[in-house]
């Protein structure tokens, strides 16, 4: 058998590298749900909360686990707003069962990832995760989270509940 031989890569995965890896394949995942489900919102059930669970139990934190909403809407927002990653995240309801979710300053961006992906219909990771927050913080109904709205400092996202009788 002949031995192949590969060039040897200089460039080491940076973090624009890996965001952009990380956004294709959630990306590309949406994509696929939305031609064979012919939605182009998502909606998060109680199977993203239980990752939540998961990733409060491994780290110890509290994040996740509030008093009420409007906690873990305050505690999301003080996590994520100021960080290394977003300059500002704003979290607020905007009608009876819908909330506005906004990045400014997404690190993300500054990398290129939204010019290189030019996402449309998609849906951003971290809007994934408040959406799954109101999910955790409300487990009888599901939540609809809208694909974002990609600006060239970060994003907004509408994120409404469904509420059955």
């Amino acid at each position: 058998m002949d031995e192949i031989e590969f060039e040897k890569v200089e460039q080491k995965m940076n973090m624009s590298d890996l965001a952009n890896l990380l956004h294709s394949t959630l990306f590309s995942l949406e994509r696929a749900i939305q031609e064979t489900s012919c939605h182009n919102s998502m909606v998060i059930t109680s199977h993203a909360c239980k990752f939540l669970d998961k990733i409060e139990e491994k780290k110890g934190s509290k994040l996740f686990s509030s008093k009420n909403l409007e906690e873990a809407i305050k505690k999301f927002v003080e996590f994520t707003s100021g960080s290394d990653f977003f300059e500002h995240v704003e979290f607020k309801k905007i009608g009876d069962e819908e909330y506005l979710f906004k990045i400014d300053g997404c690190t993300l961006t500054k990398s290129d990832v939204h010019d290189t992906l030019d996402p449309k219909n998609d849906i951003c990771p971290i809007a994934l995760v408040a959406g799954a927050i109101l999910k955790h913080n409300n487990p009888s109904s599901d939540v609809i989270v809208e694909p974002s709205t990609f600006t060239d400092t970060g994003i907004e996202n509408i994120i409404h509940f469904v509420i059955y009788k």
